[in-house]
């Protein structure tokens, strides 16, 4: 419990991408600005959790997206979990660092959305050669 207005959030480099510390017993959290704020949120409080706020105080939950292919049998697994972070012009981007591929291995994206899109909606990529990938969505 913190008083009104909150702890303050901290920039990514001096973006529009804000984080904070929520303790581990937090049942509810709202984001404002000092005048607006969201409604309580009180599901989907978790550790790397990230949410998406618009000027009028509505919010989403972002996807967790996951790195899927012929190499883990087209299932998320959490050694295959993109991390999020902020780039250099303060937008979010998936990182997934190390991922060993063979040659012609298949793959794509895939997120924890309701719709379970993939990531490209066309054709499987393909790994032109064996070796470890450094892989990231923008």
């Amino acid at each position: 419990s913190t008083d009104w207005p909150g702890q303050a959030m901290t920039s990514f480099s001096g973006s529009k991408v804000y984080a904070a510390e929520i303790p581990s017993d937090a049942t509810g959290i709202i984001f404002n600005n000092g005048s607006q704020q969201t409604v309580d949120i009180t599901s989907g409080i978790a550790d790397g959790a990230v949410w998406m706020i618009v000027n009028n105080g509505s919010y989403t939950k972002a996807p967790d997206y996951y790195f899927v292919g012929s190499m883990n049998s087209w299932t998320q697994k959490d050694e295959y979990k993109f991390t999020i972070s902020s780039n250099s012009d303060g937008r979010l981007e998936y990182k997934l660092s190390g991922v060993t591929l063979s040659a012609g291995a298949e793959f794509k994206a895939n997120d924890t959305a309701a719709s379970q899109t993939w990531y490209p909606s066309g054709s499987n990529c393909t790994a032109p050669d064996a070796g470890t990938y450094d892989i990231d969505i923008q």
